[in-house]
């Protein structure tokens, strides 16, 4: 039997249990996902995985793909991102969409009053850009893209090596992104919809570039423009004074060939390299390598072991922590996606011209 005491301190611990679990669900970062496609599901997987954000709703025009989604979050379905951006319930939105969808998606949430998180590529042209960023400043939301790469722990790897000056200053930098042409959907294939090759990959690396070093002066670039008018095999060279670069990007990778991604720096006291896939195959495709090499002047090969962390999650949950601390993401924000999509813009004009392009031209 349950004597006085006993039921007071059931009682007691009993309301401190529901004012905690209250505080939890009050603390959480409601998030929407608007797009259950491809990307949208890699987003829903991280999300599952943190205890500061809850998926409470999600929204696609594909009714069985929202559902699904939907269930694994025990959330809401929306069939049209403009009802979920009704929902009072949410308080951020990760924009999924086809790329083409992005600017709309993105005034859209802000003017719903919605944080966002927009997956890149942030938009096909430098003026949607802009555009997102007055529907951003004027509802005072906060924002980022997410450019994963900024969070994978191999290149951070290199990066923290750069910053903390063992590698020297940096001479050269090659970056490589190369596999086949997505097929799960048809949109991919028309540059007007996803920006071909140059948007879709090549990005990554302008990207991962410019977090290193900046503006580039000039860039010029030779490649291999396909029957629907993409340019799906790009190699561009990038000048930034005191150091060059290189990017490559490729959709037209044959079968068989693993998607593969490399970064190299040569610095003055050594190099450091990573390589992903690397063209490693077995019997069941391609075998997931990873490899940091770091080779410096009068010391043996290192391949030192790097955070595992998936890079996905580590985005998602540094957007999270943003939004649950009230401060506005200071990586990946869209005045940078901005830069960069110039960067990009100005890759296609050297590939439509021929001309070495300087940055700073009107790129539009």
């Amino acid at each position: 039997m349950f004597d006085g005491r006993t039921i007071v301190h059931y009682t007691v611990h009993s309301v401190e249990h529901l004012v905690w679990a209250c505080y939890r669900r009050e603390c959480m970062v409601r998030v929407g996902i608007i797009g259950a496609g491809n990307i949208g599901r890699v987003h829903s997987r991280s999300y599952l995985q943190l205890d500061k954000a809850r998926v409470v709703a999600v929204a696609d025009i594909d009714h069985q793909a929202a559902d699904t989604m939907a269930a694994k979050h025990n959330a809401r379905a929306y069939y049209d991102m403009h009802d979920l951006l009704d929902d009072k319930n949410v308080d951020a939105v990760d924009v999924c969409l086809p790329t083409y969808l992005h600017e709309a998606g993105v005034i859209a949430a802000a003017g719903a009053g919605k944080h966002i998180l927009c997956e890149k590529p942030v938009a096909l042209n430098v003026a949607a850009v802009e555009r997102m960023i007055a529907a951003v400043q004027r509802s005072g939301v906060k924002a980022m893209v997410a450019q994963v790469i900024r969070f994978w722990p191999h290149y951070l790897a290199i990066k923290e090596m750069l910053d903390e000056g063992k590698l020297g200053k940096p001479i050269m930098a090659f970056a490589a992104r190369l596999g086949r042409q997505p097929t799960w959907t048809s949109w991919y294939g028309d540059p007007n919809l996803s920006g071909g090759a140059i948007l879709d990959l090549h990005v990554h690396d302008l990207d991962w570039l410019y977090y290193l070093f900046g503006h580039p002066k000039t860039v010029y670039a030779v490649g291999v423009r396909v029957d629907s008018g993409a340019w799906n095999h790009v190699l561009t060279s990038l000048d930034y004074g005191s150091c060059r670069a290189a990017a490559e990007a490729s959709f037209l990778m044959p079968d068989g060939f693993p998607f593969t991604m490399i970064f190299r720096l040569l610095a003055e006291r050594g190099l450091a390299e990573y390589r992903y896939g690397g063209g490693q195959a077995d019997t069941q495709g391609a075998a997931r390598l990873h490899t940091l090499g770091v080779y410096l002047s009068g010391q043996p090969a290192h391949y030192p072991p790097c955070d595992e962390t998936d890079p996905y999650l580590a985005e998602i949950r540094y957007f999270v922590d943003c939004i649950e601390q009230g401060e506005s993401p200071a990586i990946a924000t869209l005045a940078e996606a901005r830069d960069v999509l110039e960067i990009a813009t100005a890759v296609r004009q050297s590939l439509e011209t021929g001309h070495v392009m300087a940055l700073g031209q009107q790129m539009h």
